[in-house]
């Protein structure tokens, strides 16, 4: 190799290096501002988790279901509006998701606050349930005319999946023969869902069978 040769080699050499240098730069800065807009969604993630997570807490269901005497000896119960429970779910299914958490569209609700206890123990949402659930069949036992106001809570359990969800339900004739009503129909609807599955599945079947012949 010639002088002249090894000149416009090396800086031919020199040219390569310093690009492969600038596309490093390049790669490095591309990176840190990825690195900076993963971090930015992150923490927006977080944030909308922890402002889910704020609307539950210890005392989320404790102020329902008491009786509670008024003047002149009177008595009231409060209940659980169904605006409120179903905002208690939505904070729930809230906070699993911006939480990461893999929520089957099938999956009984609570499932969903039993899994939501295992992250936040502090809040203990199953336990809460449970006792409202407790001090509900207390009240209607008691006074059956507040059925009309425990409605509401009564099909939220039963939408729930909660295990004491049936039981309550006899306290009511009217949701008795919705929730009857609604199960017929989600039956029906699946055996419908299935058939169509299997007649599509058939047909594909039959369409392999027609291009290989």
């Amino acid at each position: 190799m010639s002088q002249n040769e090894f000149a416009i080699y090396r800086r031919y050499i020199r040219e390569q290096s310093n690009r492969v240098d600038a596309d490093l730069r390049r790669l490095a800065s591309e990176q840190g501002r990825l690195n900076a807009e993963i971090e930015k969604q992150k923490f927006a993630v977080r944030t909308l988790a922890d402002h889910e997570r704020a609307k539950l807490s210890g005392k989320t269901f404790t102020g329902y279901c008491w009786v509670e005497t008024l003047q002149k000896g009177r008595t009231s119960v409060r209940w659980p509006s169904g605006d409120y429970l179903a905002s208690v779910m939505t904070a729930v299914e809230r906070y699993l998701r911006f939480t990461r958490a893999r929520l089957r569209r099938q999956r009984p609700a609570w499932k969903a606050i039993n899994l939501f206890d295992r992250r936040v123990p502090s809040v203990q949402l199953p336990a809460q349930v449970d006792e409202l659930a407790r001090r509900t069949e207390s009240r209607l036992k008691e006074d059956p005319a507040q059925v009309l106001s425990a409605r509401p809570l009564l099909f939220w359990l039963w939408l729930i999946g909660h295990p004491d969800a049936k039981r309550l339900l006899r306290f009511d004739a009217v949701a008795r023969a919705v929730v009857k009503q609604t199960e017929q129909r989600i039956a029906k609807e699946k055996l419908q869902t299935q058939r169509e599955a299997e007649r599509r599945w058939k047909q594909q079947q039959r369409c392999r069978i027609r291009r290989t012949m």
